[in-house]
């Protein structure tokens, strides 16, 4: 017991010297930061674990073996409660990382044709920050040019439900290239969007709007 006394007492100052050591990363690092919280509480938890076993200074006529347990019992429970408490946001805070990384992978929609003026467009998205970034290609023919108004694009769910849609060629970021009897022009652009409704994205339409 007085071995095991003794390697508590030495947890406790090495885990109070480690939680101090990282506490100045953790001012600007929010992951760090729970991290040392949990340091902290298992610090907590060794520090009164040893206190008990030695009685708070008191002599151990002072208080009964019995009191003692009860007291290591409920010091234990404590731990578990606090370590739950600790570990539930990291956990769901790693989901949530592993959820964003899913999102802000590119991904490809394929290509859709608008009969109405002979285009055929390409989508790609990902999502980042509260943003929907999208990246639409479209082969348009030359001589279908000056009938053209301008192209929209409806994101639809599994459905055909429309969840958003918005036009292209208002953008500020479109580059042309000639392509024979094609005029391509590619589309990077963002706008703000819910996480949800990202998540439901299962297809898209392109549509043509003459002048």
């Amino acid at each position: 017991m007085k071995f095991y006394t003794k390697l508590l007492g030495i947890l406790s100052l090495l885990t109070a010297l480690l939680a101090l050591t990282i506490l100045s990363f953790s001012l600007f690092n929010e992951s760090i930061t729970k991290i040392n919280f949990s340091l902290g509480l298992l610090g907590i938890y060794f520090t009164i674990h040893f206190a008990i076993l030695n009685r708070f200074g008191f002599k151990e006529t002072d208080i009964s073996a019995k009191n003692i347990r009860g007291l290591l019992f409920t010091s234990s429970i404590l731990f578990i409660i606090l370590s739950i408490g600790v570990l539930i946001p990291l956990v769901q805070e790693h989901n949530q990382k592993s959820k964003i990384e899913i999102l802000s992978k590119l991904k490809d929609y394929g290509k859709d044709e608008n009969i109405s003026t002979g285009t055929i467009g390409t989508l790609k998205t990902k999502f980042e920050n509260d943003k929907l970034y999208y990246q639409v290609t479209l082969d348009i023919p030359k001589k279908q040019l000056d009938s053209i108004a301008d192209f929209s694009i409806q994101l639809l769910d599994i459905d055909g439900f429309i969840i958003s849609d918005f036009n292209l060629l208002t953008s500020d970021n479109i580059i042309t290239s000639d392509n024979g009897n094609t005029l391509q022009a590619t589309i990077n652009d963002n706008l703000k969007f819910s996480v949800l409704n990202y998540q439901k994205i299962a297809k898209w339409e392109l549509l043509g709007k003459r002048k």
